[in-house]
């Protein structure tokens, strides 16, 4: 509120009968003139300093626009009481609730300030000879029309003018007040409502950019953050550098019941995977315990020899104290991917589904011992490791090359035999460096194989279009959001959360982000 400083002050204690009312008790200064808002002045009583409504309140400090005009009604009623307080008057106002007149006067000296902004705008004047507006007898500026001679209301004949969302927060809350009363429909059923009593400049444009952001309708329908383009292949998934199994992920699947003597007990996969040749190797423990991992994974090592470093998630087994010592002290780099971003490592989970598959169409219904299991994962591990790496041309006449190749120098034939004459009883050493040699070879040249066919197929990047209604946002630091649970839970339960802090890769893009939940 603004007093005419120059004037002398007296204080003076304002009061009413009800003291619960907003000005039933009041204390204040009080002068003999105060400065009047721009057309709010009585008829007859002169205006030399005209300030505007929001000079004096803040409209972006309100979220709802039927607050911000109630706000706006009672300064106005305080001022009107202050000002026949100084004039010795007795007909205060002391009611707790606007009238309807209040109301209306508080809204039309929002939409005043408002138009009298856009008379200002260098494009005013075509904004004139496009509308055709008038001033009503509220010295509104309306919408000319051409539904004069309809039986609609005066209102929705001819309705108010306002500026475009951009240009103006106001006619942001009439467009959100409109989206709440429309119990947060559409642009279409929004922008009907509005125009019952207003006519938005660039009224559709407004209405989609506000609706956009609402944040009912975004935790309800609102997509997911778009993810960055891929990055390059790590170099354990494109460099050789020594065996098969040298990278290796690995993670637990399940669980699987089998049967025993005393009933059905719970079962578990551990799938290890070569990160490179795409070989897996499976073994069935009893449970994910800390002992259970280490026992399968000792079986492992023995078989397929000593990785040097292990992509696995988070799971608490991976990162209890007593498997890290053991990874210590063989020598094994352990790497843990972003936690709740199964995705990141993508090349085991992939092969975990495949197995999945082979399961479910092997066993369908079938309920079966835990030694009959070991045994159908094996040959599942066999069936994966046999597949062709690369596409298989009909003009090809070599052989495909799978990840049986890759690990032992040829494929993994069933139903072969093997001739008595192939078999030399007695090789003398010469002969012995030369088949070693000749076998050196065969690896290095399948592994040659392997850069030039299965590589070149793995340059494809995965190209994301641009999403419909313009480019998709991506996240920031500070942005809230909603978190969407594993467990089907239905979306009005997921939790919200807000960034704390990205996590980028390698090429400095934001990969994922860690989240505060509330």
């Amino acid at each position: 509120m603004l007093w005419s400083q120059e004037l002398e002050v007296d204080r003076v204690k304002a009061s009413c009968g009800n003291e619960n009312s907003l000005v039933g008790r009041v204390d204040v200064e009080v002068p003999t003139e105060v400065v009047n808002f721009s057309n709010t002045t009585e008829k007859g009583t002169p205006n030399n300093s005209r300030c505007s409504i929001s000079d004096v309140i803040d409209c972006t400090r309100y979220s709802s626009l039927k607050k911000l005009v109630l706000v706006t009604g009672y300064v106005i009623r305080f001022i009107k009481n202050v000002r026949k307080r100084v004039k010795k008057q007795d007909d205060l106002v002391c009611e707790d609730v606007l009238t309807v007149s209040e109301y209306n006067a508080a809204s039309h000296m929002w939409i005043k300030d408002e138009q009298l902004l856009m008379k200002e705008q260098d494009n005013y004047a075509n904004l004139c000879a496009s509308l055709r507006p008038f001033e009503d007898k509220d010295e509104l500026l309306r919408l000319k029309g051409r539904f004069a001679n309809t039986s609609l209301k005066h209102e929705e004949q001819h309705p108010v003018i306002l500026r475009s969302k951009n240009n103006s927060y106001f006619t942001r809350l009439v467009i959100l007040d409109a989206h709440e009363a429309t119990l947060h429909h559409g642009v279409e059923t929004t922008l009907a409502h509005i125009r019952r009593k207003f006519w938005i400049v660039k009224g559709r444009k407004s209405v989609k950019e506000v609706l956009r952001k609402c944040v009912t309708c975004t935790r309800y329908q609102g997509r997911p953050v778009r993810a960055p383009a891929s990055p390059d292949l790590p170099h354990f998934r494109v460099d050789h550098l020594g065996h098969a199994f040298q990278f290796t992920g690995l993670d637990f699947a399940g669980p699987l019941f089998v049967k025993d003597g005393l009933g059905n007990n719970k079962s578990y996969i551990l799938l290890l995977t070569c990160a490179s040749s795409r070989a897996i190797h499976l073994e069935l423990v009893p449970d994910m315990s800390v002992h259970g991992f280490l026992r399968g994974f000792k079986r492992f090592m023995a078989r397929r020899g000593i990785p040097d470093l292990v992509i696995n998630d988070n799971f608490k087994t991976f990162k209890s104290a007593e498997v890290k010592k053991f990874m210590t002290l063989q020598g094994i780099q352990q790497y843990f991917i972003l936690p709740a971003s199964p995705w990141w490592g993508g090349f085991y989970e992939r092969l975990v589904r495949s197995v999945k598959g082979c399961l479910k169409k092997t066993l369908g219904k079938a309920f079966i011992t835990f030694e009959e299991l070991q045994t159908i994962l094996c040959e599942i591990e066999v069936a994966i490791n046999n597949r062709p790496l690369a596409y298989v041309s009909e003009d090809d006449l070599d052989e495909a090359l799978t990840p049986f190749h890759l690990m032992h120098g040829r494929s993994m034939s069933t139903g072969k035999k093997v001739l008595t004459t192939d078999v030399v009883a007695v090789m003398s050493l010469e002969h012995c460096k030369k088949r070693l040699f000749h076998l050196r070879k065969l690896l290095k040249d399948l592994w040659s194989r392997f850069r030039s066919n299965y590589l070149n197929e793995l340059r494809q990047m995965n190209i994301y279009r641009k999403e419909k209604g313009g480019k998709a946002r991506m996240i920031e630091l500070g942005d809230v959001v909603l978190i969407k649970d594993d467990d089907p839970t239905p979306r009005t339960q997921w939790r919200m959360g807000k960034v704390l802090n990205l996590v980028k890769g390698r090429d400095e893009k934001v990969r994922g982000a860690k989240l505060k939940h509330f």
